[in-house]
């Protein structure tokens, strides 16, 4: 069975949107620019384990684009707490040494971008309605 997109998209779901567009960028950076990347986070990796995480990012974002586009309540809402979890971990991988210090913005931009979501959920104001699920 096909579901059709909204013509508009609701808060919440741009929110989501915004988060795969930056996973998309983040992922195409991993896959064409490995070495860049291991150099900017200070970290010493082959080159092909940050590619294999550039196209995780890419797969993740593919599906965070999907259920965003089509207004997928349940995954917007278990998108907060996946990435406030990520968020932490990472944190928590820093404090305990076993991460470098720069994986501390990857952290930032995930707990801001599901507070965001968090909040657009609890909002009235939308441009397109969320189904009920």
């Amino acid at each position: 069975m096909r579901t059709t997109m909204k013509a508009g998209l609701s808060a919440p779901a741009r929110t989501v949107i915004a988060h795969a567009a930056y996973l998309t960028v983040a992922g195409l950076a991993f896959l064409l620019a490995p070495e860049g990347v291991a150099r900017l986070l200070g970290v010493t990796a082959e080159p092909y384990l940050v590619r294999i995480i550039g196209l995780l990012m890419l797969c993740f974002a593919a599906y965070y684009g999907q259920f965003a586009r089509h207004e997928d309540r349940p995954l917007i809402g278990a998108s907060v707490a996946v990435r406030l979890c990520l968020a932490a971990a990472f944190v928590l991988l820093v404090m305990a040494d076993l991460a470098p210090t720069p994986l501390l913005a990857f952290a930032a931009v995930d707990g801001v971008g599901a507070a965001a979501t968090a909040l657009a959920l609890r909002g009235r104001s939308t441009t397109g309605p969320l189904p009920a699920h």
